[in-house]
């Protein structure tokens, strides 16, 4: 997963994001602790997993939810965060 932030101590997390009552609480943790990591980071899932007292499989759906939203991508085998929500084209 690649994560593009800005070098700051404070998270900001978008208000969009944070109010969307389709994302679960998990879908919005994850994207708040991958959004802190600096630019470029890498995690993996069982990190995730790990920090998160969580499954995989948690872990994937909350991606999912990211994804269907716009707040997160899938290329090139590799998740990415978005810090304002991107739509491939169709």
């Amino acid at each position: 997963m690649s994560i593009q932030t800005t070098p700051d101590p404070f998270v900001a997390v978008p208000w969009d994001l944070l109010n969307n009552p389709r994302l679960s609480w998990a879908a919005k943790g994850i994207y708040a602790h991958l959004v802190a990591k600096p630019e470029g980071g890498k995690v993996r899932v069982a990190d995730l997993v790990r920090i998160g007292n969580t499954t995989s499989e948690a872990v994937i759906d909350a991606l999912h939810e990211l994804k269907a939203w716009g707040w997160a991508g899938f290329t090139d085998d590799h998740w990415h965060i978005n810090t304002t929500p991107t739509f491939p084209e169709e």
